[in-house]
Parts: structure tokens; C-alpha cells; sequence
């Protein structure tokens, strides 16, 4: 019996043994693999040019499509400021056409009132009389008296 524990031990010393050597002979390819892939003092210095390339060449591109973006604001500012002053153009062309068609109506009415002729009915309203008198004859209230006065001296000019 003494014999069984002898040998008992004698196979659990080569187990052990060789498990130990297994163990040491992992570590030894996990460091070894550990070290061909870490990265050297020069492999780093190439990654941190590379970077610093790239951020410079993003820095480069993005200076460009702010200039290419500021161009296109001043154009699009300059094409409104351009509309606004069109806009202000055609209003003042529309209330002078309008002045115009009131104008001629007034005096097409003032011409009906008094059946006198259109160069009569300019006289009529182009007169120096008082606009209360001129409302008064002519029907018309002392406000479009003073407008009809005011568009004919415009006219005139």
C-alpha cells in the first residue's frame, strides 16, 4: 500500500510539473505576442505626425468653406439689399400710378359736375381759391381738394 501513495505522488509531481510548465509556457507567447504588437517610440511619432497632418489638412478645408459660405452670404445680402430697394422702387411707381388714376378721376368727376372740359377742369383745380370753396362747388371734400392740388402742382413740375 505504501507502494500506491508513491506512486500517487510521483504522478501528481509530473502533473504539476508539467502544468506549471504549460502555464510559463503561455505567459512567455502571450508576452511575446504582447510585444510585437505593442507600438514602438517611432511608431508613435509617425501616428502623432499623422494626426497633426490630418487635423491641418481638416483645419485647411474648413477655412475654405467658411470663406466659400461667407462669399455666398455677401451675395445672398447684397441680392436682398438689391429686392429691398426694387421693392421701394415699384411701391413708390404704384402710389404715383394710383396718384395718377385718382388724378384723372377727380378730374373726369369735377368735369362731370360742372360740364366744362377737361383743360377747364384742370383750372378749376389748379386754382389759388380757397379749398372750401372749391369742395364746396364741386362736391368734394377739402382733403381730396388739397390731394387734386397737390398731385397737379406735381404734375405740373
Amino acid at each position: 500500500m505504501g507502494n500506491g501513495w508513491f506512486v500517487f505522488a510521483i504522478v501528481a509531481c509530473i502533473v504539476i510539473g508539467c502544468g506549471f510548465i504549460l502555464a510559463v509556457s503561455l505567459l512567455k507567447a502571450a508576452w511575446a505576442h504582447r510585444e510585437r504588437e505593442a507600438l514602438s517610440a517611432e511608431d508613435l511619432r509617425i501616428l502623432e505626425e499623422s494626426a497633426v497632418l490630418l487635423i491641418e489638412q481638416l483645419k485647411s478645408e474648413t477655412d475654405e468653406r467658411l470663406a466659400a459660405l461667407d462669399e455666398y452670404t455677401r451675395r445672398v445680402e447684397a441680392l436682398l439689399h438689391e429686392t429691398d430697394q426694387r421693392i421701394a422702387l415699384l411701391r413708390t411707381q404704384v402710389a404715383a400710378q394710383e396718384d395718377d388714376t385718382r388724378l384723372s378721376d377727380i378730374k373726369l368727376a369735377v368735369e362731370k359736375n360742372f360740364d366744362l372740359p377737361s383743360s377747364e377742369a384742370s383750372i378749376l383745380i389748379s386754382d389759388e381759391s380757397d379749398c372750401v370753396e372749391i369742395a364746396r362747388t364741386s362736391g368734394l371734400n377739402c382733403a381730396e381738394v388739397k390731394l387734386i392740388k397737390r398731385l397737379a402742382s406735381m404734375q405740373a413740375s
